[in-house]
């Protein structure tokens, strides 16, 4: 009896974590880690040596060595999908996906990876 006991606690504990790991804040600095773009490898490196900010309030900012970007963001947690909207382009869509504590932003260009900075 104990030993089926232990058991579905394991199983409860493993259940808990993946439906908890699913769905996580992305409010704060976040600096990436990795680029892959699907076309051409200009920016990889500007990329690399940027800073992502996302406030509560909705509002972004990307700020590399060759100047800062802001605009809103909307990010569905059921959809696992964020929205940014820069102030002087086309709103930007992205999947995102977690690898344990790296954000992976995807969308048709490619895939950008984040940690919390």
């Amino acid at each position: 009896m104990r030993k089926y006991s232990f058991i579905s606690l394991i199983i409860f504990i493993f259940f808990t974590s993946c439906i908890k790991n699913k769905n996580r804040p992305i409010v704060g600095s976040w600096k990436p880690v990795g680029v892959i773009l699907l076309k051409a490898n200009d920016g990889i490196g500007e990329l690399l040596h940027s800073k992502f900010i996302f406030y509560k309030s909705g509002d972004f900012c990307i700020s590399s060595i060759l100047g800062s970007t802001t605009g809103n963001y909307n990010y569905n947690e059921k959809e696992n999908t964020l929205i940014i909207d820069e102030f002087d382009s086309p709103p930007g869509k992205f999947t995102l996906t977690w690898e344990k504590d790296t954000l992976l932003m995807t969308n048709k260009d490619g895939t950008i990876k984040l940690l919390r900075n």
